[in-house]
């Protein structure tokens, strides 16, 4: 599985990484994850965790977005 900073990676690349996740929909859940940005370390949890749980994101397609995503 391949990691990608939200703040930096292209969309292709964020939907790549987010699918060899294992996340449903990747291209849907990039979209949401670009629009909600810039992320911290600090606050990118938080806030995917808020913004996308307005969509109804279940729990373990949530921790598969997060562990595709790192900022730094």
């Amino acid at each position: 599985m391949q990691t990608v900073d939200p703040n930096t990676a292209t969309d292709d690349q964020l939907v790549a990484a987010l699918r060899s996740a294992g996340v449903d929909n990747p291209e849907r859940w990039a979209d949401e994850i670009k629009k909600h940005g810039p992320y911290t370390a600090g606050n990118l949890k938080p806030t995917l965790t808020q913004e996308l749980g307005k969509y109804g994101i279940s729990r373990d397609q949530l921790n598969r977005v997060l562990s595709a995503l790192k900022v730094g």
